[in-house]
């Protein structure tokens, strides 16, 4: 997962503040010089990790690794409250 970071950072600009990886799922906080780009660096970590990943994943008709879920959550901190 390390290097999957590492490759999306090398792609987009942006600061990884936390992020937290359990055994099928992750989370992360950070803060992309664009928010508009967001969707993207989400896009190229889950693309970089399936890519370099030892362990072989099914491939969909579509040609989706059945790594990841289709959708992911997010939410843009806009206070300190929030």
């Amino acid at each position: 997962m390390r290097k999957a970071f590492v490759i999306a950072k090398s792609w987009h600009n942006f600061h990884i503040v936390a992020a937290i990886v359990n055994h099928d799922h992750f989370h992360m906080i950070i803060q992309p010089e664009d928010i508009q780009s967001y969707p993207k660096i989400v896009r190229d970590i889950k693309a970089a990790f399936t890519k370099n990943s030892p362990v072989p994943y099914r491939v969909n008709k579509r040609g989706e690794a059945d790594v990841w879920q289709k959708r992911f959550w997010e939410h843009t901190i806009t206070n300190e409250e929030d």
